[in-house]
């Protein structure tokens, strides 16, 4: 499983629905990656973008990705041949500033 800690700097008219679809574009994309694709955390950003994509309402500022219950960092996860990589949006921490 796949964790995500996402920062953002919120504009007017950043509700929680937007915390809503970003976590849920996030888990949508993970769990969309074939088997044994490498979850490259860089790439994250755009499912995160396509919720605003002329970042009208935020600004993502710092994204850290996590294996199960390893330590989160700015490091792209490896998946073994045989796995997929997978995400549920409870997994997902948005901070909002």
């Amino acid at each position: 499983v796949i964790k995500v800690n996402l920062s953002v700097t919120s504009k007017p008219g950043y509700t929680a629905q937007t915390t809503d679809d970003i976590k849920q574009a996030i888990a949508d994309y993970i769990n969309g990656l074939d088997i044994a694709q490498t979850v490259v955390r860089i790439r994250l950003f755009n499912p995160i973008l396509d919720v605003d994509p002329n970042a009208e309402k935020f600004e993502a500022t710092a994204l850290e990705i996590a294996l199960g219950a390893g330590a989160f960092g700015t490091v792209d996860i490896a998946v073994p041949f045989n796995q997929a990589a997978s995400c549920i949006v409870a997994d997902i921490t948005v901070t909002v500033t």
